[in-house]
Formats: C-alpha cells, sequence, structure tokens
C-alpha cells in the first residue's frame, strides 16, 4: 500500500488508568500484521487502540489486548482501493461495493471493541455512517468520548498532520 495514502497512525493506551497516545510511522499501517506487530510492542492496560486515517476517508481502529485483534473499519467498500482495507475485510468480513449504495459507508467489524471503555457499539455506528465526518472527526470524536482527547490530539499533530 502507499505509505501517501496513509494520512496517520496513532497508538492509545491506558496505564495506571491514565492514557498515554503516540504516533506511529505511516508503514506501521503498511499491512494488518505489521500494524498488529506495532500496537503489541506498547504497554497498556485493557489493550492497545491503532487509530488509523486512511486517504481522508476511512477510520480504521484495531484494538489489541493479549492474543485479541478486534476491528472496526468504516467503511468496507475501501477494500476495492485499498490493501489495508482488503485485508481487513478478508479478516472480518463486511459487504461488497455492489452490496450497498453508491456513496454509502458500509461499517466492517467490531463495533463492540470500545465498549467496555465507554463507547456503545451505537455511537461508533452513527460515527462511522455519518457521511459528513472525516476520519479526523470521527476519530476525535472516539477519543473525547473515552477521555483522551488531548494526548490523541497532540500524538495526531506529532505525526504530522
Amino acid at each position: 500500500m502507499a505509505v501517501d495514502d496513509i494520512d496517520y497512525v496513532v497508538a492509545a493506551w491506558r496505564e495506571e488508568g491514565l492514557w498515554s497516545a503516540a504516533p506511529l510511522p505511516p508503514h506501521a499501517a503498511d499491512s494488518l500484521d505489521n500494524l498488529v506487530h506495532a500496537l503489541r510492542q506498547l504497554p497498556g492496560e485493557g489493550g492497545v487502540l491503532g487509530l488509523v486515517s486512511l486517504a481522508e476517508d476511512i477510520t480504521i481502529i484495531v484494538r489489541t489486548q493479549g492474543p485479541d485483534v478486534r476491528i472496526c473499519m468504516s467503511d468496507a467498500t475501501a477494500a476495492e482501493d485499498f490493501d489495508l482495507a482488503a485485508e481487513i475485510v478478508d479478516l472480518v468480513g463486511g459487504p461488497l461495493a455492489d452490496e450497498v449504495g453508491e456513496d454509502e459507508p458500509a461499517v466492517a467489524g467490531d463495533v463492540t471493541l470500545l465498549r467496555d471503555l465507554g463507547l456503545d457499539a451505537r455511537e461508533l455506528q452513527m460515527l462511522c455512517e455519518d457521511e459528513d465526518l472525516f476520519p479526523d472527526d470521527i476519530l476525535s470524536a472516539v477519543a473525547e468520548r473515552l477521555n483522551f482527547s488531548d494526548v490523541f490530539e497532540q500524538a495526531r499533530d506529532e505525526s504530522g498532520t
């Protein structure tokens, strides 16, 4: 996948009840394996979140927790254009482009992956399906809802976007 397609990758985790976040290099999201490997290098009670903005259009949230990997992507039809999105759809399934309306987002993966942190599935689904929101908006709303917006914004700024 072209590194230019990756707007930013931010990892977020909690230690002793406090959130931390750090930018990851764009090549960390070259593939799902790379992303999961990068996230597993970080500490975190309750797992580590990977927050990815892809082509200023697709939001990807990955949560590693022990051996488990849970993923939510804002639009499964991105699999036609981006290798990372195709890997995610291959893993979690999702509607194909001809199964959804044109320009209609088709959320793929596990919308419950943040429920125990304070963001329920319905709210995440609504954020991902809102056609007026960009990945920055969605990920900022997630970070705010989970109470780590300050460290998220700082890490995103450090990533160069």
